[in-house]
């Protein structure tokens, strides 16, 4: 079943907007989700509350007033605003964790790549496998041994499908008696709707790991709040490290990775 996202979201120039969008549109993706009232919406305006409820913890009310200019200014409660926090949080979680089966499937690939090309040599095979090189250098497999190499994303997740509704954190209220259907439904339910964004989720990795050593307490913190307080430190290269990722081309077999069916994004 397709998902219907967002085709393109533009990103204010304020770096904390910014972030604030960005992780608003990788936990919810869907269509429409943005707008007033939305659950996107709502989970950007719990971010806003949550920064301002850390920062007068940490700095004090007095800063917060100052830089709003605003001396009665009180900082919102943080049971007004958890719910939502939470609930977008998870669902950040998500398309993280579709990400990790994205790099587990590719991981895979490359140990059937050497299995298959090995069975070509030996088989005298080597120039169906291979783009063959005439001088005998280094020879890179063909397109269709990656395609034959690539575990679909279903029958990856039907490997390991407990550990997969695990790391989705799916609600689970009775055990499928078909793995099938199981793998389906965690499919159908958790990585499909990651798919408009997983380019967004590859570049929030990248910059975590680049840029996470530099916030202080990292790795004691919510890494992904811990980013949102340091919004200037990584926002602009995710965005440009997503919008590479998501036109260059990949691996033979990953279908679901066409540009078109990830957001585009764009900086006002």
């Amino acid at each position: 079943m397709a998902v219907a996202f967002e085709q393109e979201v533009v990103f204010p120039s304020h770096p904390f907007e910014a972030a604030y969008v960005f992780c608003a549109v990788m936990a919810y993706p869907e269509e429409g989700a943005g707008r007033i009232g939305g659950p996107g919406s709502e989970f950007a305006n719990a971010l806003v509350q949550f920064s301002l409820w850390a920062t007068s913890k940490a700095r004090g009310l007095p800063f917060v007033r100052n830089a709003k200019r605003d001396p009665s200014y009180v900082a919102p409660k943080k049971r007004e605003f958890r719910g939502a926090l939470d609930r977008g949080r998870r669902r950040i979680d998500r398309r993280l964790a579709a990400y990790d089966l994205f790099g587990s499937q590719i991981l895979t690939a490359f140990f059937n790549v050497r299995q298959l090309g090995a069975k070509a040599l030996r088989e005298g095979r080597a120039d169906e496998a291979f783009h063959m090189h005439p001088e005998g250098g280094p020879s890179p497999a063909r397109a269709e041994l990656w395609e034959k190499a690539v575990p679909s994303a279903r029958k990856f997740i039907k490997g390991s499908a407990s550990h997969w509704a695990e790391k989705f954190a799916l609600n689970v209220t009775a055990k499928p008696s078909d793995p099938d259907q199981k793998a389906k439904d965690i499919k159908r339910r958790a990585f499909e709707p990651s798919i408009p964004v997983l380019h967004m989720a590859h570049a929030l990795n990248e910059c975590a790991q680049k840029y996470g050593p530099r916030i202080p307490r990292w790795g004691e913190r919510d890494p992904v709040l811990a980013m949102i307080l340091n919004a200037e430190l990584w926002i602009w290269e995710a965005l440009e490290v997503a919008e590479t990722w998501r036109s260059i081309p990949h691996f033979p077999g990953i279908d679901y990775l066409d540009p078109n069916r990830m957001i585009r994004l764009l900086r006002s």
